[in-house]
């Protein structure tokens, strides 16, 4: 539910921090046409913020005049939220904006461009032309809100929308390429360790100008050779560190006393490009040097929308990271600017989470907190939960080497999520992952009350559901579309039915299912002599005749059929080691499937089924591992042949079609190929909050993984 009022930090006029006020019953803003509603999670903090509030930008006619960003043209009006640099999630939409929206975590471009065209002539700024993000709600238009799947924290993506749109631009101004050489002045700030890093991303050299102390931070994030700023003659130490090559293009911070020097650095036709004059806005200039030497000045503010969309792909794709100093709660703000203007870290800047959904404003220290981001998804009322963030890297060079890392030292994490008071062990959960695979375009591992089972047909079907539906992976046009991923049984081809918006039904070809032995027995306390076949479909099954042992598959009988499913899995594992010829051992018996007669049905050939998974549950839907195993003994028995289908029912009723498309040999062995079909619907997008203090929380073996910090 959104609240009436809200946390703010307001701007009430120029001046020091006490134009700051930190309020608690400030309104929450609503949507108007083609706007959308951010709970905000994280704001970053930056320069023009600071200068807004101090009116340090002068006028063109009296440069020491108190005057916001626009000057004699502000669209300045107090009480003003500042904050550009806004992350969030979309909890409202206005009219005519699609209600799929709602959900989507956002990082928002902050401009107010005014034209359809790129000139940046009337450009302002969410923050001073209109409120922005330091508050724990902002309205912005819903074409600025950009989407953003990279597994870096709110806070940490925060640091990139002023800072780096900033660097990107003046990049462009310059018309900077590949191999040239760039000087980059104040380059441990927030714009100049962008630009350092923007460099990189088009193939061009930085060289960084910087203050003592801070060379080898800006050396770790790419620069190619650092000058310090005010040891020796700048023109012969900036010969020096690029080794006598020509310097193409100077992308000045700081001005001041430097300005001079850095156009007598560039080649002839070289280019100066500005965003920011750090240290002293009004400089000697020797026109002469810019004449003699045919050079081009930019200045530069902001940025276009195509520079701000090329950002978002630099993120996603990791040619940028994030350099975040602290966090701070909204109430700490004036220590959060204080901390800033004081330029005690090379990061680029302080981010000021918000509550992030709850009133209590506390904030998330590094050192007892971290977030999972799941998407919660259901097939036939089994919740399956796709972990998409809040996990740096899972160890391992391949996706069965990601799952076996996991399963032996990683599997707290497992244990927190199908545990109470984050989870149920009824539940499943899938850790996306890098793919290996060069085919697929998401890697998964599999997560159940079991442990580790290689495939899945129904949390495959949740999986390609949450990333499509998401935007992790791209919708197509409305139609069917194939999407490969990778599980660590293998490549897994799903064709997906989509409106362009929701998945209507997603169908699997399964991993090869083979008999492996008939007619086995068990002696179970209180169920008698049991009969049984051993099935791998992605996990081993004992598969057994319902029937036979009188078993209608239906709802009430649930409690029951987890009762039998336990008992022989444990009397089974006595007397079974279960190795598989790629996997190996593949520990105990975890799965039982129970089946009726297939029968004709007023839609064709349907069985009930229902599946066990050890210890103790007894899925709600038919389960896609099941459903092959059972086909898989059909074919072989020659009841069903290739092209036959079958609709399998759950004793809750849900259903899951098969169809078996090949018979082939594998492992010596005859193998039965399956596709399965199904429906998944997402459920909502959790932010979960690890408490790592919690007594309930099992810290040891979590805090590494979500650290980053966990060794291969």
């Amino acid at each position: 539910m959104i609240p009436a009022t809200m946390q703010a930090v307001v701007l009430t006029g120029h001046g020091g921090l006490d134009r700051l006020e930190h309020r608690t019953d400030v309104p929450v803003p609503e949507p108007g046409p083609g706007e959308v509603l951010l709970e905000v999670s994280a704001c970053g903090m930056n320069n023009t913020d600071v200068w807004v509030r101090e009116g340090a930008y002068g006028l063109e006619e009296d440069p020491v005049a108190v005057s916001t960003w626009r000057r004699g043209r502000s669209t300045l009006q107090f009480p003003r939220i500042q904050g550009t640099d806004t992350v969030g999630r979309v909890v409202a939409v206005g009219a005519g904006v699609d209600e799929a929206r709602v959900g989507e975590r956002v990082m928002v471009d902050f401009s107010i461009y005014n034209r359809d065209d790129d000139s940046l002539a009337d450009i302002d700024y969410l923050g001073h032309g209109r409120d922005g993000g330091y508050a724990e709600y902002q309205v912005v238009p819903a074409d600025h809100a950009h989407v953003v799947r990279r597994d870096i924290d709110d806070a940490e993506l925060a640091t990139f929308s002023c800072a780096y749109l900033t660097g990107e631009h003046m990049l462009d101004r310059a018309r900077v390429a590949e191999g040239e050489r760039v000087l980059i002045t104040g380059a441990s700030g927030g714009v100049g360790s962008g630009l350092v890093q923007l460099c990189r991303a088009r193939g061009a050299i930085p060289y960084a100008v910087t203050s003592a102390g801070k060379a080898d931070a800006v050396r770790a994030i790419g620069a190619e050779g650092v000058v310090l700023r005010g040891e020796g003659d700048l023109v012969e130490a900036v010969a020096e560190a690029a080794g006598g090559a020509a310097i193409d293009v100077v992308a000045d911070l700081v001005a001041g006393d430097l300005f001079n020097d850095l156009l007598r650095v560039l080649r002839p036709e070289g280019r100066y490009t500005t965003a920011g004059a750090i240290g002293g806005p009004v400089v000697q200039l020797d026109l002469r040097t810019v004449y003699l030497k045919h050079l081009e000045l930019h200045g530069s503010s902001q940025g276009t929308r195509a520079a701000f969309r090329r950002l978002v792909g630099y993120i996603e794709s990791g040619a940028v990271r994030p350099l975040l100093a602290g966090t701070y709660r909204l109430s700490q703000f004036h220590d959060a600017q204080r901390a800033f203007m004081a330029k005690a870290s090379s990061a680029t800047s302080s981010s000021c989470p918000t509550p992030g959904g709850t009133r209590s404003g506390l904030p998330m220290p590094p050192e007892h907190r971290r977030r999972l981001r799941l998407i919660d998804t259901h097939y036939g009322g089994d919740v399956s939960r796709v972990v998409v963030g809040g996990i740096p890297q899972v160890p391992g060079d391949s996706v069965p080497a990601k799952r076996a890392w996991l399963q032996s030292q990683g599997d707290a994490l497992r244990r927190l999520l199908l545990s109470p008071p984050y989870g149920d062990p009824s539940m499943c959960a899938n850790v996306v992952v890098d793919a290996d695979l060069p085919q697929a375009q998401a890697g998964y591992v599999v997560m159940e009350a079991m442990g580790y089972p290689y495939f899945s047909g129904s949390n495959s079907i949740c999986v390609a559901t949450a990333l499509l539906e998401s935007g992790y992976l791209p919708m197509g046009p409305p139609g069917r579309q194939v999407v490969h991923l990778q599980a660590p049984a293998g490549l897994i081809r799903a064709e997906v039915d989509h409106d362009g918006w929701r998945v209507h039904s997603v169908t699997l070809t399964c991993d090869p299912a083979w008999v492996l032995e008939r007619g086995r027995t068990a002696e179970l306390p209180e169920f008698g002599e049991v009969t049984y076949d051993l099935v791998w479909s992605g996990c081993f099954y004992a598969v057994v005749d319902a029937a036979a042992h009188g078993f209608a598959l239906t709802e009430p009988e649930r409690p029951v059929l987890a009762d039998f499913g336990l008992a022989l899995c444990l009397v089974a594992s006595a007397d079974l080691q279960l190795v598989h010829p790629d996997h190996g051992d593949t520990g105990p018996l975890a799965f039982v499937n129970l089946a009726s007669p297939v029968t004709e049905g007023a839609d064709g050939l349907q069985m009930t089924s229902a599946t066990y998974v050890h210890p103790g549950v007894v899925c709600r839907c038919p389960t896609g591992t099941g459903t092959a195993a059972q086909l898989a003994l059909l074919a072989d028995d020659g009841v069903l042949g290739v092209g036959d289908r079958v609709t399998s029912i759950s004793p809750s009723g849900s259903t899951m079609g098969g169809q078996i498309v090949a018979r082939t040999g594998l492992h010596g062995r005859d193998a039965t190929t399956s596709t399965i079909t199904g429906r998944a619907f997402t459920l909502g997008r959790t932010e979960l909050v690890v408490n790592l203090d919690d007594d309930l929380t099992e810290a040891e073996g979590i805090w590494e993984l979500l650290t980053g910090t966990a060794d291969a």
